[in-house]
């Protein structure tokens, strides 16, 4: 016999029921594994293991109860037997029939006798005294009793496959024994040892947070399971499940060349990462960074409205976008475009000085700013800006004919520029120029005692109208400025005693009437005058026989008209006062200026006056001033 002492009972008892009447628990009874018979180890399937392949030992190669045998198995193996014929009785010790002789009848089974375990006999199960812990089937004695198996007591024991490992405990690392896959954490039980999981066994094993993916190995797939993010390709790992990429979840997957931005997502800002110029907000991608809006990075970005341009950037030309006035050039931003600048609208642009003047628009008034001369309707530019005309500034400008002459400044000297005459020196403005003085100008200047505008005489001698040739006074005459064009206008000065040949008929030096020379300088009726020694004339009765009466004092009024009576034969012998050539027009003014000879008479005057009416206004002043001198002498007389 294998054993001492042990008696058979039926299965029937029941395994477990067995093991608690020994003071054993659920706990020590083994775990099913794989089969391998010989290990010492009794698996459901195997009738017993005593932990060899031999046969005739009770168990046979097969570990299927041989004939005439019992085996027990306690805390899974290994098995003991007894040969059932060996016994006095034919029957096992113990047992109330007789031995099975055919395998399949009445299984008998060997239990221990709790007196004859431990000392080198068979282990004690759990809750029987023990000596030492090779007394027991767990293999740990504690304080004399042989403990239940556990997963922390520091001995492989129990459905151990390994120290406190294997079985009902914590799956084995790498490199502990096993029967089966479950006892290791690998998932992976090779030639009775734990293996190291692989990311391509197929198993969900190691740190793996499914199978072949997650923790060492690659990322899940979308809906793989996941612990934290970085088991997940997406880097998002929701509710234990791997989730899709997408442009909001705050994190840089997918196609995304950044967080959430590039490639389909939005544009990236300057500083994340890029691929191409349209992975930035700035559309320049540099060296895989997207770089800021630049103005001159040749892209239209920012707050450019056109290429590098506007928005911050140098004004726009004309015609490309603009959002303001101030993104153009010109200044002017109308239905988005720039355009280009004008004259005229209200802008400081192109070439200007100030807000439409200067530069090609007209010159600016005194006040507005400048950059030349030539910005400014004054002509001067001083300091920035255009400063008032003034005749000592330098330039023609205000109401100036020349340089700082002619208008309201002083006049102009000979050869500058005039409108009137009075811009020049010499009152005398031909064709645009100011003349020099000259005797026959019509106007008194340049020393010149009198300027009727006639140089050459054309009645009488010495010229016969008052003005001489070299435009001094002739005897007999006075002459004045006529005032309003300068030249001079000559009357013949009645009692001066001096005769005026064709103007006065005699000057017997006094203004009286009644002494045969009239106040008017003609012979009264019955008198006859003729030049005295002095020069002076003289003054007698006529002759008998003379014409006298009103009709000759008629009639020799009548002929210093320039008329005469039909029946006098003499009306066209007498030198009539006619009037003096018309003077040279006044170029400037545009007015014709004759001067006429006046006689003494009043109405030698109107009638000289009248003569000179065609030439427009010029015609009433002398008339005027004639007139004028003729009531002088009248009340000088009285």
């Amino acid at each position: 016999m294998k054993t001492r002492g042990n008696r058979i009972v039926t299965r029937g008892a029941g395994w477990a029921a067995l093991l608690l009447a020994l003071g054993a628990s659920a706990p020590s009874l083994a775990m099913e594994q794989e089969p391998v018979c010989g290990d010492g180890y009794k698996a459901s399937v195997e009738g017993c293991d005593d932990g060899n392949t031999q046969a005739g030992d009770g168990c046979g190669p097969d570990c299927e109860v041989e004939a005439d045998w019992a085996c027990a198995t306690f805390d899974g193996g290994p098995s003991t037997c007894e040969d059932c014929a060996a016994t006095e009785d034919g029957r096992c010790d113990g047992c109330d029939g007789p031995c099975p002789s055919q395998p399949g009848e009445e299984q008998y089974y060997l239990v221990y006798d709790p007196a004859d375990c431990g000392g080198g006999g068979p282990l004690c199960p759990d809750g029987e005294a023990c000596a030492a812990a090779d007394d027991c089937m767990s293999g740990v004695c504690w304080n004399g009793w042989c403990a239940i198996p556990s997963c922390s007591d520091g001995v492989p024991n129990g459905d151990e496959t390994d120290l406190d490992c294997g079985g009902s405990c914590a799956p084995c690392e790498a490199g502990f024994g096993c029967f089966v896959a479950d006892d290791c954490d690998s998932g992976v039980c090779e030639d009775g040892l734990c293996g190291a999981g692989a990311c391509d066994d197929g198993l969900d094993n190691g740190d793996e947070t499914d199978v072949d993916c997650g923790g060492s190995c690659a990322p899940c797939g979308v809906g793989q399971g996941c612990q934290v993010g970085a088991d997940c390709d997406s880097l998002v790992c929701l509710n234990g499940a791997c989730q899709p990429a997408s442009c909001v979840d705050g994190v840089m997957n997918g196609v995304e060349t950044d967080t959430d931005c590039g490639n389909g997502c939005g544009p990236c800002a300057a500083g994340q990462a890029c691929a191409v110029a349209a992975d930035c907000g700035s559309e320049v991608c540099a060296g895989g960074v997207c770089q800021a809006p630049g103005c001159g990075d040749g892209v239209q970005n920012g707050a450019e409205t056109g290429l590098d341009c506007g928005g911050g950037c140098a004004p726009c030309m004309d015609g490309a976008a603009c959002g303001e006035a101030s993104d153009c050039q010109s200044g002017v931003c109308v239905g988005a475009r720039c355009q280009e600048a004008s004259c005229g609208d209200g802008v400081a642009n192109g070439d200007e000085a100030a807000v439409d003047c200067g530069g090609a628009c007209a010159p600016c008034a005194t006040g507005q700013t400048c950059a030349a001369d030539a910005d400014c309707d004054s002509g001067v530019c001083q300091g920035g800006g255009c400063v008032p005309a003034s005749c000592d500034d330098g330039v023609h400008n205000g109401d100036e004919s020349d340089v700082d002459c002619g208008g309201a400044c002083g006049p102009c000297g000979d050869g500058a520029g005039c409108v009137f005459a009075a811009d020049c020196d010499s009152g005398v403005c031909v064709a645009g120029s100011c003349a020099a003085p000259s005797c026959g100008d019509g106007v008194v200047n340049g020393g010149e005692a009198c300027d009727d505008g006639v140089v050459s005489p054309e009645v009488g001698p010495e010229g016969g109208d008052g003005c001489s040739a070299s435009c001094e006074v002739e005897a007999g005459w006075t002459c004045e400025s006529d005032g309003a064009l300068g030249s001079s206008v000559c009357v013949a000065e009645c009692g001066d005693g001096v005769r005026v040949e064709g103007v006065e008929e005699c000057d017997d030096g006094n203004g009286a009437a009644g002494d045969g020379c009239a106040d008017d300088c003609v012979v009264e009726t019955g008198w006859s005058c003729a030049a005295g020694a002095a020069g002076v004339d003289v003054c007698e009765p006529a002759a008998a026989g003379a014409e006298g009466g009103d009709r000759a004092a008629m009639k020799r009024r009548s002929e210093r008209f320039g008329g005469g009576f039909a029946d006098d034969p003499r009306r066209d012998d007498r030198p009539a006062a006619s009037p003096k050539a018309p003077a040279q027009m006044n170029a400037a003014a545009g007015v014709v200026a004759p001067h006429v000879p006046v006689a003494g008479e009043l109405g030698q005057a109107v009638a000289t006056g009248c003569a000179g009416g065609g030439q427009g206004q010029h015609g009433a002043w002398v008339v005027v001033l004639l007139l004028a001198g003729w009531l002088r002498r009248r009340l000088t007389a009285a």
